[in-house]
């Protein structure tokens, strides 16, 4: 009887140590089940994978750290319960979207990830070639293409710019005043008055047919539709002639839109 006993009791252990072995053996799975898991999210919540430095490259009239302070902010909110910080999660398209939102007068952004998390961001900015005014005191930047992309301040600029007028209403900021080939036309025209000596001191466009130029020797009504190149060179054909006959000669305007035919007061 002691010897079935005994066997018994033997059996028993043996089973409670067998079963010990399999919840340890399924606890070290769930264990190392976590860890393969969580480890991802760890490395990349680590400080270690942070952006390091930012740089701005190209930037002239934009405050390199107004850019920079966009894009901390940018890094600082999360995705996925993970830190946008992570250089590897900083998603480059949403990055340049914003800072194109936040900064009008810049046209292309390019980033570049460093091994050294470092951010590299250049910036291209749009040319200010002309002027687009609302008053004497109101006035806008903008490029040869058209496009009105920031506030002027006299303090900030150098030489004195074509201005335009008109053909735009509300608030101008990343507004078109014409297409790019319309614009090729008007500053076509006026290097040809130009040089001629006939100053352009700007163009008021109050309708999509009338341009009005404001020259040193009245108003030039012209078509923007038309080839103001060659508009440009017949008005100048009849400004001299009329000047043979009186060099003092000034105009209330000049209605050039009909081709041959010529209108002035």
């Amino acid at each position: 009887m002691q010897g079935r006993s005994r066997y018994k009791k033997t059996k028993v252990v043996q089973k409670k140590k067998t079963g010990l072995k399999k919840i340890s053996g399924r606890f070290l799975n769930i264990v190392l089940l976590v860890l393969v898991i969580s480890s991802p999210y760890l490395v990349m919540k680590s400080p270690f994978m942070k952006v390091k430095n930012i740089k701005v490259l190209g930037a002239e009239s934009v405050n390199d750290q107004k850019i920079v302070d966009d894009v901390k902010n940018f890094a600082s909110s999360t995705k996925y319960f993970l830190p946008a910080a992570n250089i590897l999660l900083i998603n480059k398209s949403d990055l340049s979207a914003l800072i194109l939102k936040d900064f009008p007068s810049i046209r292309n952004v390019e980033i570049v990830k460093k091994f050294s998390r470092n951010l590299e961001i250049t910036v291209t900015e749009n040319s200010r070639d002309f002027l687009w005014c609302i008053s004497e005191s109101n006035c806008f930047n903008m490029d040869k293409s058209g496009l009105i992309f920031s506030k002027y301040s006299s303090a900030a600029e150098d030489g004195q710019k074509l201005i335009f007028k008109g053909n735009i209403s509300g608030n101008p900021i990343q507004k078109s005043f014409a297409s790019p080939e319309k614009m090729k036309n008007f500053a076509d025209s006026v290097k040809i008055f130009e040089d001629q000596d006939l100053k352009i001191k700007f163009i008021n466009m109050s309708s999509d047919n009338e341009a009005v130029f404001s020259s040193d020797i009245g108003s030039i009504i012209l078509n923007p539709e038309d080839d103001l190149r060659m508009s440009a060179e017949n008005t100048l054909v009849f400004i001299d002639e009329m000047k043979s006959k009186n060099p003092d000669i000034h105009f209330s305007y000049i209605d050039a839109r009909y081709g041959n035919k010529i209108f002035y007061r």
